[in-house]
């Protein structure tokens, strides 16, 4: 396992800005929701947070916790603050890979009110990803944060927002 996280690690420059681990995330993200062709997740500002969510093993082990109702202690509250923020800040990043695979026909993106929902163009892309074994943790996670919020492909950013912050809200300053 170590030696996976080592070359995840070589294959990303930067987590916080580096576009090929946003990019894989969001086919991960899309792939694993089977949001495929005229199947779309509501509202890709979630995926800013997902892609936060994973990118650290603290965040993982936190996020647990939320999602299954243990008590937070400081350690914690630190880690959601890190994780509120800086999902906020990687929102542009995000959108700006969502338009890009869109250009490049691998996503599609649909104007659906006040949110931008995305699908794959089709499964083959998705399917050359899950079948490498370098991406089963971050894949694991996943599976773990869907199968504790509920209709997670249809909810907005902020019913996911307020699922996982709902220990830290009334002490966040929103930007």
């Amino acid at each position: 396992m170590n030696n996976i996280r080592l070359v995840k690690k070589r294959l990303m420059f930067s987590v916080a800005e580096d576009s090929y681990f946003l990019t894989y995330n969001i086919i991960l993200i899309l792939g694993l929701l089977q949001c495929i062709n005229d199947k779309y997740l509501k509202d890709s500002n979630k995926i800013a947070l997902l892609v936060t969510i994973i990118e650290k093993p603290q965040n993982i082990e936190v996020v647990r916790k939320v999602l299954n109702d243990k008590a937070l202690n400081e350690y914690d509250k630190n880690v959601l603050f890190d994780m509120y923020y800086n999902s906020r800040l990687r929102v542009r990043s995000v959108i700006s890979i969502i338009f890009s695979l869109d250009k490049k026909e691998i996503i599609n993106v649909r104007k659906s009110g006040k949110t931008i929902d995305i699908s794959l163009t089709g499964s083959n892309i998705y399917e050359k990803f899950i079948s490498k074994t370098i991406f089963k943790d971050d894949v694991k996670a996943y599976e773990d944060i869907f199968s504790h919020v509920n209709k997670f492909k249809n909810i907005v950013y902020h019913t996911f927002d307020s699922v996982i912050f709902k220990g830290i809200k009334e002490e966040v300053w929103d930007i």
